[in-house]
């Protein structure tokens, strides 16, 4: 079950395209995912200019992409425990509201000093009603995504990544009256193309550094993802041959 895909979202897409037998299980921690990924584009630094003289077929930005998705696996876990919990609807759309009434302020803020078109902003902030204010939470996202080291330098590492998950989990809620289980195999699956998404673009980090230093070299200098991933196993087993 692939979630809604949001024009725009290039990460939500390129996990939204990958089909479901490609989709691996998460089976390790976001936050030490995204230490180690942090930790290998920092090695990565001094040897862009090199991969991308020698070794252009590299897509350099997916790399950079690589942090986010770990916030967005992380994301995704921590909704997938807060569904499991019960109270889904009664759960998820405060704490997405509560995204609107951070983010916001925040955009009217830059808005004010000319950063941000106030005239976008204003429209935002003139929604009504639940489900306008959760869609106002993704629009203050795609607002702000060009502005996101200030916005999570206000708000926290991660914020962007987390407001999105928490407003597309409670519309999804709303909007098809779903229960527990429901709610919880939407996020876990999005959890698990995220975690998919950032095993393939890790892998390809450490081919790329492979490729302009050594394989031995590019294995120490990118950490590997704790645990790795496991392939989804089928809702009932094979039938034996």
């Amino acid at each position: 079950m692939a979630a809604k895909k949001q024009a725009g979202d290039v990460l939500l897409k390129a996990a939204n395209d990958l089909r479901e037998k490609e989709v691996s299980q998460l089976s390790f921690d976001p936050a030490t995912a995204k230490a180690a990924v942090s930790d290998g584009l920092k090695r990565l630094a001094k040897h862009r200019a090199a991969l991308k003289k020698g070794h252009p077929a590299f897509d350099q930005t997916e790399f950079d992409s690589l942090p986010e998705l770990a916030d967005r696996v992380a994301a995704q876990q921590r909704l997938v425990q807060k569904a499991v919990s019960g109270g889904v609807v009664a759960e998820l759309v405060p704490a997405a509201l509560e995204w609107r009434r951070a983010l916001l302020p925040f955009a009217q803020s830059l808005a004010a000093r000319g950063q941000l078109d106030a005239r976008e902003v204003a429209a935002v902030a003139a929604g009504s009603g639940t489900s306008d204010n959760l869609r106002d939470v993704l629009d203050l996202v795609k607002l702000l995504t060009p502005q996101k080291n200030k916005a999570e330098s206000a708000l926290g590492a991660g914020a962007l990544a987390q407001a999105q998950s928490a407003a597309e989990a409670a519309l999804g809620a709303l909007s098809s009256g779903r229960g527990a289980s429901e709610a919880v195999e939407a996020a876990a699956d999005l959890r698990d193309r995220y975690a998919t998404l950032l095993s393939r673009r890790h892998d390809r980090l450490r081919a790329a550094l492979a490729a302009v230093t050594s394989y031995r070299e590019a294995g120490s200098l990118v950490p590997p993802l704790v645990d790795g991933v496991r392939k989804k196993q089928p809702a009932t087993p094979a039938s034996p041959t």
